[in-house]
């Protein structure tokens, strides 16, 4: 599987990661203990199974949006009784223009990222218990969220290879 992501500018990088210290300090699952250098805080705007899709996707990356948008916690059923726990990204209409862009460019896009069917969201923690999202979303609360974010870049996430590539 391969994915294109937004990454985040320097400001919108550590909001994020303090959202993953916080849980790993209250002893909760959290991306801040993944620590594969491929590991940061992005956003999943396609995802796909066939390689050849860059020079398809390089027609669109100077498009992408400048900022996103927070909204509210979200939790994902990950099944056998974990969740993950993540925060939503507001459609706006750049996001939505450039969603759409990508997917005419990687037709064969993976069901739940395309149009009409995707959550954006970016993800805070994985494989969290029922018993244990109120003490999540607890110490999220003691930790600032800022309104809006900086998109950064764009980059290429190969799932077989475990590679990331740069595409702007």
């Amino acid at each position: 599987m391969r994915s294109l992501e937004l990454t985040l500018d320097p400001a919108g990088d550590a909001a994020v990661r303090s959202w993953w210290t916080a849980l790993a300090d209250a002893g909760l699952p959290s991306l801040a203990m993944h620590d594969a250098p491929s590991n940061r805080p992005h956003l999943t705007v396609a995802a796909w199974p066939t390689t050849g899709a860059e020079p398809r996707l390089q027609t669109v990356v100077g498009d992408r949006p400048r900022s996103l948008r927070f909204g509210g916690s979200v939790l994902f059923d990950a099944g056998r009784g974990r969740f993950v726990l993540a925060r939503q990204i507001v459609v706006d209409a750049d996001l939505a223009a450039f969603h759409l862009a990508v997917h005419r460019a990687v037709p064969d896009g993976e069901e739940r990222t395309l149009p009409g069917r995707w959550t954006p969201h970016m993800t805070i923690s994985r494989r969290l218990t029922p018993e244990r999202v109120g003490a999540a979303l607890t110490a999220l609360a003691e930790v600032p969220m800022p309104e809006t974010v900086g998109v950064a870049g764009i980059r290429l996430w190969d799932g077989e290879t475990k590679t990331v590539t740069d595409l702007a």
